[in-house]
């Protein structure tokens, strides 16, 4: 287990695999909607391609999803390893509901399985993990990205963040800034695209490197101050 969630937390194993596709789809859907190839030959052959790599993509999110939520997370032993997987299957089933598509049903169906592990993680992280423990912040990130991109719903997103920076900041003695304004969100695209967190999670400590709870910290006020800026 040790070894599996050391692989899974590496920005070098899961993400170089799937970054790719992701930027791949993002790409294509750029290109298609350019008015240079809009009634050409090239738009019916890009289109096909692009069905090719949403394809790709969903099969190779499916399958990490699946093997964690019917193989890893009955494995996980402590609340630190079922807080991490949680939020890895929340996470790739979320990079399958940024696939636009015709099918409402299953694409509702996505987002309520993607929520059900951020809430799962998010609940056993606030009862069992420290404010300032770097796999419970990581976790809020996503999980307000996905509350604000997916779900639109920014006043939960910004709530979830805020309170999440407040109670870590207090525990580091980190003085935290004042944001008053809902509309303020702790967002850009998605955060976990602008950084990465290699959290070394271990079934045989709790500790954690305070470290990686202030650079995650940098982010979310950071982010804050250029929102609340441009509002």
């Amino acid at each position: 287990m040790i070894c599996l969630a050391t692989h899974l937390s590496n920005s070098s194993s899961l993400k170089a695999v799937v970054k790719p596709q992701r930027l791949a789809v993002r790409k294509l859907y750029s290109q298609i909607h350019s008015e240079k190839i809009q009634g050409t030959r090239t738009l019916s052959v890009l289109i096909e391609y692009l069905e090719s790599k949403k394809e790709e993509l969903k099969h190779t999110c499916l399958s990490i999803v699946c093997s964690i939520r019917d193989i890893f997370l009955p494995m996980a032993s402590t609340a630190e390893t079922r807080v991490f997987f949680n939020k890895i299957a929340g996470d790739y089933s979320r990079y399958i509901c940024e696939i636009p598509s015709d099918e409402t049903i299953r694409r509702n169906e996505l987002i309520d399985q993607t929520e059900s592990f951020y809430v799962h993680a998010f609940e056993e992280a606030q009862s069992d993990l420290s404010p300032a423990h770097p796999e419970r912040l990581s976790l809020v990130l996503n999980f307000s990205t996905f509350l604000r991109e997916i779900k639109g719903d920014a006043e939960r997103s910004m709530e979830l963040a805020k309170d999440a920076f407040d109670d870590a900041a207090a525990e580091l003695g980190i003085v935290a800034p004042k944001f008053d304004s809902v509309d303020s969100l702790p967002l850009s695209s998605s955060f976990d695209e602008t950084f990465t967190i290699d959290a070394d999670v271990s079934e045989q400590t709790n500790e954690f490197e305070e470290e990686d709870s202030k650079r995650i910290l940098d982010i979310i006020r950071n982010t804050l101050k250029r929102l609340e800026m441009n509002l």
